[in-house]
């Protein structure tokens, strides 16, 4: 195996690449820096013409949280299909902040095409999302979906309060009949509230975890067999979270892959206040413009 680049390696016998994931964190934070890598790497292969068949990806060295050995899992939440448009190749890269950036700004006319050649479902997500499907009878034309994402997420931007989000929400779809409000967070008085405000609700109420509002990862409160199970639920929640009719959402890694996995920000609103320093002052925010008042895109 030759290195290429950085942490992208080449078999020059089978003319393959491997792309090395090495950050570790939330299952959507790595699932970030995972496109951050393959558009790197293509970006690289392209500018190079380095000859190439497949490109895989290796998360042997992350998703610790989700998996109690060093196996490469990424393959059983994505299946690859490696058949992307070379014509659409990004030739510069994707801001690594991309998750705390408006996702309107996104040029999905290029990264779908890593989106929909990488991180398709998995056989056994699409049973799991065919599985809520049936059991909730969802109806996405007339669903819309409510996402939160609370807890430690305060640490990178500011969060709306309940009620602002709930008059926004309240304020848009008044006048509209027949709507059921998917309801997804993280944290269990979010959950509380929407579904006391909005009474024709869904709430996956076996399929998902929420801890009472604190400032941690949800899946540092749990077993890495218990992440890892719920893990192929929340996956598949996300790609039902992207296919709904509308949505509201907070800021984050999970709400950027509901973007991206819905291919677009049509009937998207994306709820985005900055903030100066992150994690209680420890580092300075690079994207911070104290001259942009707007909240939602």
């Amino acid at each position: 195996m030759k290195q290429l680049y950085n942490n992208i390696f080449i078999d020059e016998v089978n003319k393959n690449i491997y792309c090395h994931i090495l950050h570790d964190a939330g299952f959507f934070s790595v699932c970030t820096d995972c496109i951050l890598n393959i558009t790197e790497c293509s970006k690289y292969l392209n500018s190079n013409n380095i000859d190439y068949n497949n490109i895989y990806i290796d998360t042997s060295k992350t998703f610790k949280l989700y998996k109690t050995n060093t196996s490469n899992n990424f393959y059983d939440y994505f299946k690859v299909s490696n058949n992307f448009n070379t014509n659409k190749i990004i030739n510069k890269s994707i801001h690594n902040g991309i998750a705390l950036l408006p996702y309107s700004n996104i040029n999905f006319d290029i990264i779908n095409n890593y989106v929909k050649s990488f991180f398709q479902p998995s056989d056994n997500i699409c049973k799991i999302i065919n599985y809520i499907e049936c059991k909730y009878n969802l109806d996405y034309e007339n669903t819309y979906c409510i996402f939160y994402r609370g807890l430690d997420k305060t640490n990178e931007t500011i969060n709306p309060s309940y009620e602002e989000f709930y008059n926004k929400i309240c304020n848009e779809t008044k006048d509209i009949t027949n709507i059921k409000f998917l309801i997804q967070s993280d944290e269990a008085e979010a959950v509380e509230f929407f579904r006391k405000k909005f009474a024709n609700n869904i709430v996956f109420n076996d399929e998902i975890r929420y801890l009472p509002k604190q400032q941690t990862l949800i899946e540092h409160n749990f077993s890495k067999e218990d992440n890892k199970k719920y893990s192929y639920f929340f996956i598949a929640i996300v790609y039902i979270m992207a296919k709904c009719k509308t949505i509201y959402c907070t800021t984050s890694n999970v709400s950027l892959w509901i973007a991206l996995f819905r291919g677009n920000t049509t009937n998207f609103h994306q709820y985005l206040k900055q903030i100066y320093m992150f994690h209680n002052g420890i580092m300075k925010n690079p994207l911070y413009n104290p001259n942009i008042n707007e909240v939602w895109y």
